[in-house]
């Protein structure tokens, strides 16, 4: 049975945390953008794995990447990891209904940009991970 423990909001694109038999980012309107991240790399993995092509150019990404470039850890990957890290000019948030998960706790501390973290119920949570349309309101 999988669940959905977090969303990231980041530069008006959303990304969910899924688990699985193994930790899995989507894209909650390109479903299609997704990645099983890294567990040291857990939060920036999910965000150049599952982000919009279009969200990561605004961060300054132009490649693609996904789960096997995360398990090679190549120097492209750790170039874009130490670019996204370094940034402090985008916003993220990080919503969970809980208490919250020691993966992305573990790898926000490496993040320049503050984050905003927001606690939500469950019915605020699943609302706002629901597939969307393109341009829809979050």
């Amino acid at each position: 049975m999988s669940e959905a423990i977090a969303a990231i909001k980041i530069a008006g694109d959303i990304i969910v945390y899924i688990d699985f038999d193994r930790p899995l980012w989507q894209n909650v309107i390109e479903q299609g953008r997704k990645a099983i991240p890294s567990l040291d790399h857990f939060l920036v993995d999910g965000i150049l794995g599952a982000c919009a092509s279009v969200t990561l150019a605004e961060l300054g990404i132009v490649e693609s990447f996904g789960t096997s470039d995360f398990e090679e850890n190549s120097a492209a990957v750790k170039n874009a990891r130490r670019r996204i890290y370094e940034r402090s000019d985008f916003s993220l948030e990080y919503v969970h209904t809980g208490a919250g998960d020691i993966h992305i706790a573990r790898d926000l501390v490496n993040f320049k940009v503050v984050p905003l973290v927001t606690q939500v119920n469950k019915e605020i949570f699943l609302n706002l991970i629901s597939p969307r349309r393109p341009n829809s309101t979050f």
